[in-house]
């Protein structure tokens, strides 16, 4: 199967998951400056949307939460289904080699993103764009001012995954584990900078409870 181009058509707010207040509220982080709790924070989710296998698009960004999309593919053999990059899914336009199709000719299945012709198949050859909202509203849109009809809230159990990502990761700063640094350094305008280096331990990505709270949605993709 050829990879899909996505791009994001429309990002009102940020696509990152976590506020640093929820990541220090319910991670019981305290006292970690500003910066190292995002650093953390990016990696809790990292690692979440690795397991979830969120797919690339055309910019290398992986992430679920909520945003507006173009996704194109060129089917390069004839096929019963297709599911869509970024799920949960709200669909907006579909067209088929230019020609437009209703939605009541499509059956699609919004929170795993699979889409299939009532009638027919998606032969091979054909191009199709899909446009559509899909993902998540996330804490960190919320916090931002995104509606609760912006779009699904996040289940609280990828939120706990990123959350126990990021302990995880801190675990391994305070054990000078390789993942997580942080050096600082002196700038005579701004004062001390801090620079964190940081990148998933092993270890998050191999955590049988991240596994067991992401379980429902891993993706299937049929063909």
């Amino acid at each position: 199967m050829p990879l899909a181009e996505v791009e994001i058509t429309d990002d009102p707010y940020t696509t990152y998951m976590l506020t640093d207040a929820e990541l220090k509220a319910a991670a019981a982080l305290k006292g970690l400056e500003t910066t190292t709790l995002a650093q953390l924070a990016r990696i809790g989710e990292g690692v979440v949307e690795a397991i979830l296998n969120a797919p690339q698009d055309v910019e290398g960004n992986r992430h679920l939460a909520r945003a507006s999309y173009r996704e194109t593919i060129t089917f390069d053999r004839d096929r019963q289904h297709y599911t869509l990059a970024r799920p949960p899914v709200t669909l907006t336009a579909v067209t088929l080699d230019g020609m437009d199709l209703e939605f009541d000719e499509l059956s699609l299945h919004p929170s795993t993103g699979l889409i299939s012709p009532k009638s027919g198949i998606w032969p091979c050859g054909a191009k199709a764009v899909f446009e559509y909202a899909g993902g998540w509203r996330t804490p960190a849109q919320a916090a931002q001012g995104a509606a609760a009809n912006y779009g699904p809230g996040m289940p609280s159990a990828i939120i706990q995954a990123a959350v126990r990502g990021a302990q995880i990761a801190y675990s391994s700063l305070c054990r000078e584990d390789l993942g997580v640094r942080s050096s600082r350094e002196a700038d005579d305008d701004a004062g001390a900078i801090e620079t964190v280096y940081a990148a998933p331990p092993a270890q998050a990505g191999q955590d049988a409870e991240i596994f067991r709270l992401l379980a429902p949605w891993r993706r299937l993709v049929l063909s």
